[in-house]
Order: C-alpha cells, then structure tokens, then sequence
C-alpha cells in the first residue's frame, strides 16, 4: 500500500489541474488519481492508473494512463513526475499534457548543455548571471521534458533541436525538428515547486 504524502498544494494552470506533494516515492500513483479525480468529478478510489511505455510496451513504467473504474466509462489526459521527495501529477479534461519538475542543483551537477541546449539558449544562458544562468538552464530542461511527454515521445527526440525562449513564467516554442509530432506549438508555464525545485507544465492546443 503506498504510503501518504506528508504535504500536498494544488492549482490550476493551463486549463488543466496540478497537484504538487512532498513524501515516499510509491504515494505518485495516489497523486494522479487524485488529480484526475478532481477534473473527473470522481473519488481517486474510483480511478484506476496504469502505465505505457512508448519504447518498450512496458506496464510498470512510462505515461500514466487513468480511466474510471464501473460503468463510467470517462478517462482523461494526466501526466508525472519526481524528483528527490517531491512529486508532480497533472490532470487535463480535453488536451495531451506533460508535467515535469527537477532540481536546479541536480541540473547543474550534470553536463547537460550538449544534449539539452539550442545554439540561440546557449547564448542567451552566457549572458545571464551564474544564479540565474542556473535556474535557466532548468527551467528549459523541466520545460522541453514536459513538451516531450505531452506528445508521448518522451526523452527520445534531439533536445538540442527544439528552441525554447523564457519570458517570466511562460516559456514559448519557436522552433521544433520534424521528427517532434507537433501540429502548433503547445501552450508552456513554469512554476516553482520548492526553493531548489522548479517544474513546467505543457499543453497541447
């Protein structure tokens, strides 16, 4: 039985409904059952989750997938995360979504800029000052993962390719590669989930 979550904050962003949480790692199921409960009108007992992996089929890992549990039929859009001991499930009525959230500091820690960064975000990030050069450097990494699980491609397309400007809490696509099944560009906010915790939340129009 998963354990509970020690604290819990929810809002509305982007037409779809967040849920953020601190706590154990296997409470991130019952946190999308709640989100999808609440835009389904429904108790998260009555909904039931299960995963899909893209690349492998597998079950137990990849896109949570909700439906209603009896004769109600009714599914919606909803998306996860974690990192460290905070959790991020997200919830949508009509539109694909994807939800990401990730340490500053951990994004730092790595070398990532060779895989993540667009030669026009590589320039922009040099002129920043380190702290916010820092929290940028995450903001377009949590922002470009949860462009990437709205469409359901995941972490397997070139990163590099996909250009991401951040003005305040939005973030905005100029440009995507062909192989990235986008028809417009999706609707990106950015929020903060901890002091050293940043997440992004995309919406398909």
């Amino acid at each position: 039985m998963a354990k509970p979550l020690c604290s819990e904050r929810e809002f509305v962003l982007g037409g779809a409904t967040v849920l953020l949480a601190r706590g154990p790692a296997d409470a991130r199921t019952g946190l999308v059952a709640r989100a999808a409960g609440g835009v389904l009108e429904l108790p998260p007992d009555r909904i039931s989750v299960q995963h899909s992996c893209p690349r492998c089929g597998g079950r137990d890992h990849g896109r949570p997938v909700v439906a209603a549990i009896g004769p109600d039929d009714r599914t919606c859009w909803v998306s996860s995360s974690r990192t460290g001991n905070y959790a991020a499930a997200a919830a949508h009525g009509s539109a694909p979504i994807g939800v990401d959230i990730e340490s500053v500091s951990r994004v730092w820690a790595h070398p990532v800029d060779d895989v993540l960064l667009h030669p026009i975000e590589r320039r922009a990030i040099a002129r920043l000052r380190p702290e916010a050069a820092r929290r940028r450097l995450a903001q377009l990494w949590v922002a470009k993962e949860a462009i990437l699980k709205s469409t359901g491609d995941g972490l397997t397309r070139d990163l590099t390719q996909l250009l991401v400007t951040v003005h305040g809490r939005k973030a905005t696509v100029q440009s995507w590669p062909d192989t990235l099944a986008l028809a417009a560009p999706p609707q990106v906010r950015l929020f903060d989930v901890g002091s050293d915790v940043v997440g992004a939340l995309a919406t398909q129009r």
